[in-house]
């Protein structure tokens, strides 16, 4: 199966046209998938498995929000607050978890997000992080990993 990042611009901004702050499909959504899927090389097979379950996944939790009426409504805050709460559970689905990934994949994917933008001043994304990473906590790893884990952790507190 091919992922394609095309569903936010031509069907989740399309039924859910919004701007300004609570804007998420196409200045969040959709640069962070692009990004994640033009960054092929370098994972490992979990860690390849991982980012396409996830990207899936949020793009999946999205469609029955979405109003596809001729008239559609939406709400952009609750939109953008829905799509947020979604991260975590796709970032730790049982099957392709983010904890349970190599340092390799750790390191794509901070060289990927914008870490000074998630984590120091956007609420939604700081938020996800500490969810995801109290998660990760709470798992069974060796001691280099936990120890990892637990300043992350730390820092997002």
């Amino acid at each position: 199966m091919k992922l394609s990042c095309g569903v936010y611009e031509a069907c989740f901004a399309k039924y859910c046209s919004c701007s300004g702050e609570n804007e998420y499909f196409l200045s969040y959504g959709k640069p962070y998938c692009e990004k994640f899927l033009a960054t092929d090389d370098g994972w490992s097979d979990a860690g390849k498995k991982w980012r396409d379950a996830t990207l899936l996944c949020l793009q999946e939790k999205i469609v029955p929000q979405l109003d596809i009426s001729e008239d559609p409504q939406c709400d952009c805050k609750k939109m953008k607050e829905f799509a947020f709460q979604t991260h975590v559970d796709c970032y730790t689905q049982a099957q392709a978890s983010v904890c349970d990934l190599e340092w390799t994949d750790y390191k794509k994917i901070y060289d990927t997000i914008s870490v000074w933008n998630d984590l120091a001043t956007d609420q939604y994304g700081r938020r996800q992080f500490k969810k995801v990473f109290a998660i990760c906590a709470a798992k069974k790893y060796d001691k280099e990993k936990k120890e990892f884990i637990d300043k992350i952790n730390e820092l997002l507190k």
